[in-house]
């Protein structure tokens, strides 16, 4: 387990950085969704999503089915969403996404969320319930 898990993590860091932001994205957020679904909520984003869909697929990190959705195996979404957690693992409120509902709650009641996050979380939200 221990080599597969540095195999995968060689992967992720041969990848040039902005590669690496929607490997982390899709890790999150975007496992299980349609590419058009992620471009259009990537836009404004100062990401290459085109490019990088591209590359993470060539480098086997995701895969892209006929019908345009978005695959990653469990245990690279994971790694993508445990490389999010690492860095502030006592300070939630700094990590480029909250996932745990628990320290989603907790981030709110103390008032130290990021605007990104916030903004994120809120962009993702309202597309779940406009359904787009």
């Amino acid at each position: 387990a221990r080599q597969i898990d540095k195999t995968l993590k060689d992967s992720y860091d041969r990848l040039k950085e902005e590669d690496k932001a929607i490997f982390r994205h899709i890790a999150c957020l975007f496992n299980h969704k349609a590419c058009d679904y992620v471009k259009r909520l990537l836009e404004d984003s100062k990401l290459d999503v085109d490019v990088g869909l591209v590359t993470l697929a060539e480098r086997c990190l995701i895969q892209i089915s006929q019908d345009k959705i978005i695959r990653m195996h469990d245990f690279l979404q994971e790694m993508g969403r445990e490389l999010v957690r690492q860095p502030c693992i006592l300070e939630p409120g700094e990590r480029e996404f909250l996932l745990d509902s628990k320290e989603i709650c907790d981030v709110l009641v103390d008032g130290a969320v990021s605007f990104f996050v916030i903004h994120v979380w809120s962009q993702y939200v309202l597309s779940m319930f406009l359904g787009c």
